[in-house]
């Protein structure tokens, strides 16, 4: 069997980047810490809108996809 962790519809913008640092970020890298001890994840899925507004709020598109990446991923 195939454990899959799905993400979806992250829509990356100012707000919601300040609300995944304060409030998500922790929570989900300790319940997927403890769901990896008990078997591991397999696949990890980002899918859907990753970025909000084709990234308007963070300046471009590209900029969006880079912090999603390195603030995220």
């Amino acid at each position: 069997m195939i454990r899959i962790l799905h993400i979806s519809d992250f829509h990356l913008n100012s707000k919601t980047l300040k609300d995944w640092k304060q409030f998500v970020k922790g929570t989900l890298t300790e319940k997927t810490a403890i769901f990896g001890n008990e078997k591991s994840i397999d696949l990890i899925l980002y899918t859907g809108d990753l970025i909000d507004i084709g990234g308007k709020d963070l300046g471009d598109a590209a900029k969006g996809f880079a912090l999603f990446r390195d603030e995220v991923i």
